[in-house]
Formats: C-alpha cells, structure tokens, sequence
C-alpha cells in the first residue's frame, strides 16, 4: 500500500497519461492509471472559477481531500518508479508530493508480491 495525496494523484495520473511505451507496459501503466486515477466528479469539486471560463485547483479544496491508500501490484510499483525517475517536466515545488511516494516506492513492503 502506498499512501498518497491528492496532489499526488493528480500528477500521477498526468504523467502515468503521456507515457509512451510497448504493448506490456501499456497493460501496467493502464492497471496503475486505474488506480490512481481521481474521479471526475471529485476533480470538479477541487476547481475554481477564475472567470473567462477558466477555472484553477483550489489549494483549500485539495487539503480537504483525504489521502489514499493505493495497493500497486509489484510491476505498477516498478513501471511507477521508473516512470517518475525518468520524467524531466518536474518544477522544485513537486517535491512537495514527489519525495513521499519515491520512499514509499522504494520500500519492499508497500507493494503486493
């Protein structure tokens, strides 16, 4: 089980999104995007109208949001790590959500045999 916030899910969710990769990863990185993935109708409530038919992530919102214990088979936990390791779009303020799930991913017992 790896625990994570909603920030984190988002993001994961994005990125997991615009990897491209082989047939075999495909199926992980869909089973993971799955999981992650945060439901329409939960994203809608964490948005904010800026006009100009614009709307933002309202931060207060986010820290309502529980966090979430996602249970990673070992291939989603492997593909997972890699996927965040190899990406190079991060910004310093990702490490705020980054760093968790990379120890947690990195720590054997967070993810089912």
């Amino acid at each position: 089980m790896i625990t994570m916030s909603i920030r984190a899910r988002l993001n994961i969710a994005a990125i997991v999104g615009q990897q491209k990769v082989s047939m075999t990863d495909l199926h992980v990185l869909s089973d993971l995007s799955k999981k992650v993935t945060v439901p329409e109708e939960v994203r809608e409530t964490l948005m904010r109208d800026i006009g100009n038919g614009q709307a933002i992530l309202d931060a207060d919102a986010m820290k309502a949001i529980p966090d979430a214990e996602v249970d990673l088979e070992k291939a989603e936990a492997r593909k997972l790590k890699q996927v965040l390791k190899d990406w190079s779009q991060y910004g310093p303020a990702d490490l705020e959500w980054l760093d968790p799930i990379i120890k947690q991913l990195e720590e054997p017992a967070t993810v089912t045999q």
